[in-house]
């Protein structure tokens, strides 16, 4: 039997549907009464939806003003790609390390289906471009899909959905250039269309299959590195006054603001490039618990055996506790 949704629901779908496509721009003041009128219903269910979207940071509340829809920084971006790579990585990792027939055939069938979809052109090809995002997620879904952990699926799908603005936004500022500066839109969608080829996720395909997690791990991070090169390449090619630059830029607006320097930009992204293997997977950000001596748990753990470590720390096989004492009473180990 199927539930239906409430009207709360359904406004709730709506809202956070119109901002994750940008249909409600990032940083547009949400004004009561007018988006009372736009979607049809009182005012009393519309702050029940807007404080929902509050929790998830797709709008921000403003005191005294109401809300207004979450503004896109290059902060936020590189901050968001960093989690996607510490969460989905880890997620990839267990996933491969655990792998069995019926994941292998999701991961052989999503990877068939990406790698016979022609890489489109981000702004002359609407359809195709929506066919392509729809199988490459497909296949990073299939990737992780034996990750036994709902907090880390809910937490990945939150990361692909605010990353989705981003997307969006770029692309959009892509397709403006085709009326305002044709040759340099043709170079900037070539740089767009690097950071989408084929070739790193065959690495990532390979690495899945070989059942080598460590493989699979350093794939995706120089997966998600050409994804964060691409932007900045963008960043040098789009011009200082068009939206893009103003939002996203090294001298955006929000960037002066806030103080934003480059070079700490810099040193925050080696928090993930200068990470080891065996350093990625203590990080264990959900389930179990941590040892308090960081040095055995890498000595131990820079064996690949799937047997718990002596010290009873998290194997470097898995990037989850093995079942066992040093999961606390209430918890159970996943199985």
């Amino acid at each position: 039997m199927t539930l239906r949704q409430s009207k709360s629901d359904i406004l709730f779908d709506r809202l956070r549907r119109d901002i994750l496509t940008l249909e409600l721009p990032p940083g547009m003041v949400l004004r009561l009464p007018a988006l009372s009128e736009r979607y049809a219903i009182g005012l009393t269910p519309l702050r029940e939806c807007l404080n929902r979207l509050a929790v998830e940071q797709l709008v921000v509340p403003e005191h005294n003003k109401g809300f207004r829809v979450t503004p896109l920084t290059r902060a936020d971006l590189l901050d968001l790609e960093r989690s996607r790579d510490a969460v989905e990585g880890a997620m990839l990792a267990h996933s491969v390390s655990q792998a069995d027939d019926a994941w292998e055939a999701g991961v052989i069938g999503a990877y068939q289906h990406l790698s016979q979809t022609p890489v489109p052109s981000v702004i002359h090809e609407d359809d195709a471009l929506a066919q392509w995002t729809r199988r490459h997620l497909a296949f990073h879904q299939a990737l992780v899909a034996g990750a036994r952990s709902p907090w880390m699926a809910r937490f990945a799908g939150q990361l692909r959905d605010q990353l989705g603005r981003y997307h969006r936004f770029i692309q959009s500022g892509l397709r403006d250039l085709t009326q305002t500066a044709p040759s340099l839109a043709t170079k900037a969608a070539a740089v767009s269309a690097a950071g989408m080829a084929l070739e790193p996720h065959r690495a990532l395909y390979q690495a899945a299959l070989d059942h080598d997690p460590a493989a699979a791990l350093a794939a995706f991070r120089h997966h998600t590195g050409l994804s964060i090169a691409a932007f900045e390449e963008l960043s040098t090619l789009m011009p200082a006054h068009s939206p893009f630059a103003k939002t996203l830029g090294p001298q955006s607006e929000h960037s002066r603001m806030t103080g934003y320097n480059p070079a700490d930009e810099g040193a925050q992204m080696s928090f993930a490039k200068d990470m080891s293997y065996t350093d990625y997977l203590s990080l264990d950000p959900i389930l179990g618990r941590r040892t308090a001596n960081r040095t055995p748990m890498m000595r131990c753990c820079s064996s690949s055996s799937t047997r718990r470590p002596s010290c009873g720390c998290v194997c470097a096989c898995t990037s989850f506790p093995l079942p066992g004492p040093i999961w606390p009473k209430a918890i159970s180990p996943p199985r």
